[in-house]
């Protein structure tokens, strides 16, 4: 499996043993931390040293631009994920609150 940037430049390479399971099962892509733009993840399936399928996906990551945001708001993010992003991105000052009967509406 390699990753590489909207610039061509490989910026994550890794093997994996895998089971290929068929049908509806899917895997789950490692997380790339890298730069704003597209990235294109290429992997390649082996059976011994014989390729048996090669395939790419393009992921498109956005940076946090915090310029201009007000003091305080709400965002409805029902799901938890803009949480778990700005967490990870070092951003504590909001709090996952409750407005109006709906869960997890993040405020700051």
């Amino acid at each position: 499996m390699q990753a590489t940037d909207g610039k061509g430049q490989v910026v994550f390479t890794k093997t994996l043993c895998v089971k290929a399971s068929g049908g509806t099962t899917y895997g789950e892509l490692p997380i790339v931390q890298g730069s704003a733009g597209y990235t294109t993840m290429r992997a390649e399936l082996l059976r011994g040293s014989q390729s048996v399928v090669t395939d790419n996906a393009k992921l498109f990551a956005v940076r946090l631009n915090m310029a201009g945001l007000p003091a305080t708001g709400m965002v409805a993010a029902t799901s938890g994920v803009l949480a778990g992003y700005l967490k990870s991105v070092g951003v504590t000052s909001f709090r996952e609150c409750n407005r109006a009967g709906r869960r997890a509406t993040t405020c700051w």
